[in-house]
């Protein structure tokens, strides 16, 4: 049976295998050399020869190093050298990250924490953690959020993340990714938050990052996420472990991945009318480092957006080329299209995103005109007073104009007793457009729009006995508890 040694003074040289037991990780297996069998147990890790069979037993106090004899060693050798490639280039995946500390008081001291933490990609949620305050009541203030991995994230491409803030300090926030997956956050690329803005406080502010292609190592990895006080100053790259007055420190476990194939292309319609925009629709919308619009296809790059949209000014025969980049290189397609000039005006029409809003919230209308329109004229009135109650593009600015970003799909905010926006009752919705032939038939959809009163209430002290016969009677709405935790509600 082997004899253990508790510092490495006692090491015998060639004459003794050793086995550094302080690893991050267990693991079990059957190995046979030989006849003989070496089982590896996730209960031990102590390196012990028991009949022929090699345990190994996991000690991270004492950091002791096991020594066989010679003649376990003879048996063992060819083992452990299979194993010493496995077992050492584990250790970087594994090794434990530095440990941080916000020294000045617990984070419920000055709520200067992390609150709800999104990462967005092209729109869509790959990860969302509510905002759960401070997680540790004392110093250090660290937390774990997630040992197994959350979300992946791939080289090249570009992500949001949303981060709220804590109720009373304003903060910045750190961000680190060890992408190069060596246990450290020190590495050129790894700090992500360089140049973030300062938080205010009880806010969920968005910031945007590109991780880029150099280094990355594939797989499981760790993200770190620092909140501290804005007066103590923006964090820097060289900060992930550096202990800090106030704030809280998060890190996640998450996954890295690499593009698993290069082709650029994209879809655009096969025709479109003269200065009406034509969307170019990205088949990779994730993935890639780069993408280049060249519009006439004639080596100039007019748009370096994900998606593209263009007007075309006259008509004829376009090509356009995109060029994308990703980890794996540069590839580049093209599409074609014809423009062509309108014969007659438009023919109007539109649909409204809701037909009943209450006072004090949006609706959207949506343009559905044919031929070409580039010009919307708009209106609202009530049929008690058409004259008084009309609202056009004098008042509203976005009802009128040949801006397709503004004009074509207006959204109207609902008050009451404001001059310029709809109070209250039915409205009549009306759209004229035009393109370069002539203006369309004027279209009008009677009682449309539904404009009702808002039904928040707010329930505490002299509001109860407001209301008529205590009774709310509404579709939808919100109700506020105003007892500040007393449960009185009667004074």
């Amino acid at each position: 049976m082997g004899n253990e040694f508790g510092s490495l003074s006692a090491l015998c040289g060639n004459k003794c295998i050793y086995i550094l037991a302080n690893y991050a990780t267990f693991f079990s297996f059957r190995v046979h050399l030989s006849r003989v069998s070496y089982v590896f147990s996730p209960s031990q890790w102590k390196i012990k020869v028991v009949s022929k069979v090699v345990l190994i037993q996991k000690n991270f106090m004492n950091h002791k190093f096991t020594r066989l004899s010679q003649t376990a060693s003879r048996n063992a050798g060819r083992l452990f050298v299979m194993l010493a490639a496995f077992i050492f280039s584990s250790v970087s995946a594994f090794s434990q990250y530095c440990s941080v500390s916000h020294t000045a008081t617990g984070c419920p001291t000055y709520y200067m924490y992390i609150g709800s933490v999104e990462i967005i990609s092209n729109g869509t949620s790959l990860y969302s953690k509510a905002d759960d305050g401070c997680n540790q009541t004392a110093v250090p203030n660290y937390t774990l959020i997630s040992s197994t991995s959350s979300f992946t994230l791939n080289g090249g491409a570009s992500y949001t993340m949303k981060v709220g803030s804590g109720t009373r300090y304003q903060t910045y926030i750190g961000v680190w990714i060890d992408i190069t997956g060596d246990g450290d956050f020190s590495d050129a690329g790894e700090f992500i938050s360089n140049g973030w803005n300062v938080m205010n406080t009880n806010t969920v502010s968005s910031f945007n990052f590109t991780l880029g292609c150099a280094n990355i190592k594939t797989g499981v990895t760790r993200m770190r996420v620092r909140s501290q006080y804005s007066g103590s100053g923006a964090w820097s790259s060289g900060m992930a472990c550096s202990n800090v007055l106030y704030g809280e420190t998060e890190d996640y476990t998450i996954s890295l991945a690499t593009s698993g194939s290069l082709a650029a292309g994209f879809f655009m319609a096969d025709t479109a009318f003269v200065k009406t925009p034509v969307p170019m629709v990205n088949n990779n919308q994730t993935g890639y480092t780069y993408h280049g619009w060249d519009i006439l296809d004639d080596g100039s790059i007019e748009y370096t957006t994900t998606n593209a949209s263009h007007k075309f000014s006259a008509a004829g025969t376009y090509c356009v080329r995109i060029f994308s980049e990703n980890c794996l290189g540069r590839d580049s397609a093209v599409n074609c299209l014809v423009i062509v000039k309108p014969t007659q005006p438009p023919v109007a029409d539109f649909v409204s995103d809701r037909n009943k809003v209450e006072l004090y919230n949006t609706f959207q209308l949506t343009d559905l005109s044919t031929n070409g329109a580039i010009y919307w004229d708009w209106f609202m009135y009530q049929d008690a007073d058409s004259a008084g109650t009309r609202i056009d593009g004098d008042d509203y600015y976005d009802l009128r104009g040949g801006d397709e970003t503004i004009n074509q799909n207006p959204e109207i905010f609902t008050a009451k007793g404001i001059p310029g926006f709809p109070d209250v009752g039915f409205w009549n919705v009306g759209l004229t457009s035009s393109n370069d032939v002539g203006a369309s038939v004027t279209i009008i959809k009677k009682n449309y729009i539904e404009v009702i009163k808002g039904c928040d209430v707010e329930m505490g002290p002299g509001t109860v006995t407001g209301i008529p016969g205590n009774v709310i009677t509404c579709e939808a709405g919100t109700l506020k508890n105003k007892d500040n935790g007393s449960g009185n509600y009667a004074t």
